[in-house]
C-alpha cells in the first residue's frame, strides 16, 4: 500500500510537471531557464525515475539492498527482453510524431546502442566476475536503449554505439558488486535508469549531429544537458526522499497505535 501511495504522490509531484516541461511545447523547456535536447523523454522516464528509486534506497539503506532477487524462466525472460527492445524502439520512432526520413536512423541507432550497451555490460561483468547471465544481457540492452532515448535522431550509428557502450559499462560497474554478481533488483533499476539516462542526455552535448561539441567546438549544449540532468535528478531525489520517509514514519505510527490498542 505504501508503494502505491508513494507512486501516486510522486507522479503528481515529479513525473507530471517534468513531463509537461519536457514535452510541452515539444521540449522547449525542461527545467527553469534550461532548454535541453530530449527527443524521447529520457529526463522524465529515466533520470527522474532513477533518482526516485535511488532516494528509496538511501532512505531504507541496507534493508532494500539485501532484498530478495527476482527470477523468471529463461524462455519467458528472452521473450520479455525482445518485447522490451522492440517496444522501446517503437516508442522512439513514435516520439517523432510522424513516419518520416528520420525513422530509419532512429531504428538503426536504437538497435546499435542497445547492442553496444549489452557488449559494455557483459565485458565489464566478465572482467569483474567471469560469469554472465540473461540478466546481464538485459541490463546492457536496457542501458543502451536508455542512453539513446534523449536523442535517437541526432546520433550517428557510431556515436550511438559509443553512448550505449559507455552507459552499459558504467551501469554494470555500479550494479555488480563483489560477492553479488547479479546485484539487487532495485539497485539494478537505479543504475540502468539514472546512470544510463544521465549519460545519454549529457552525451548529446558532445555527440549530437550538428550541435554537439565535436561538431561546433562549443560547450553551450553540453552545459544545458548537464544542468538539466542535475535539476531533474535533484528535484526527484529530494521530493522522493521526503515522500518515502514521511510515508514510512506514518506507517510505523499506525502500526504502533494498533499494537497499543490490542495490548490494552
Amino acid at each position: 500500500m505504501r508503494s502505491i501511495i508513494y507512486g501516486c504522490i510522486w507522479a503528481v509531484g515529479v513525473f507530471v510537471p517534468t513531463a509537461v516541461r519536457t514535452f510541452e511545447p515539444f521540449g522547449t523547456i525542461a527545467a527553469p531557464g534550461l532548454s535541453p535536447i530530449d527527443h524521447g523523454g529520457a529526463l522524465v522516464m529515466s533520470v527522474a525515475v532513477g533518482a526516485a528509486m535511488f532516494a528509496v534506497l538511501v532512505v531504507e539503506r541496507k534493508s532494500l539492498i539485501r532484498g530478495a532477487r527476482m527470477s523468471v524462466p529463461a524462455p519467458v525472460g528472452v521473450v520479455a527482453l525482445v518485447m522490451v527492445v522492440l517496444s522501446w524502439i517503437g516508442w522512439l520512432v513514435g516520439a517523432e510524431f510522424a513516419i518520416d526520413d528520420v525513422a530509419a536512423p532512429i531504428i538503426v541507432n536504437g538497435a546499435v546502442s542497445s547492442i553496444a550497451g549489452a557488449v559494455g555490460w557483459v565485458a565489464v561483468q566478465l572482467i569483474s566476475h567471469g560469469v554472465i547471465s540473461l540478466r546481464s544481457l538485459a541490463g546492457g540492452l536496457v542501458s543502451g536503449l536508455i542512453a539513446v532515448t534523449a536523442g535517437a535522431p541526432l546520433f550517428t550509428p557510431v556515436s550511438a554505439a559509443v553512448a550505449g557502450l559507455i552507459a552499459g559499462g558504467v551501469a554494470c560497474v555500479f550494479t555488480v558488486r563483489r560477492g553479488s554478481p547479479l546485484g539487487n533488483q532495485l539497485r539494478f533499476l537505479v543504475n540502468t535508469h539514472l546512470l544510463g539516462g544521465s549519460l545519454g542526455v549529457m552525451s548529446l552535448g558532445i555527440l549530437a549531429t550538428g550541435s554537439g561539441f565535436l561538431f561546433t567546438g562549443q560547450t553551450a549544449v553540453f552545459q544545458e544537458q548537464l544542468l538539466s540532468v542535475v535539476a531533474t535528478a535533484s528535484w526527484s531525489f529530494v521530493f522522493s526522499s521526503g515522500c518515502w520517509w514521511l510515508l514510512s514514519k506514518v506507517g510505523r505510527d499506525i502500526r504502533v497505535g494498533r499494537v497499543r490498542v490490542f495490548a490494552e
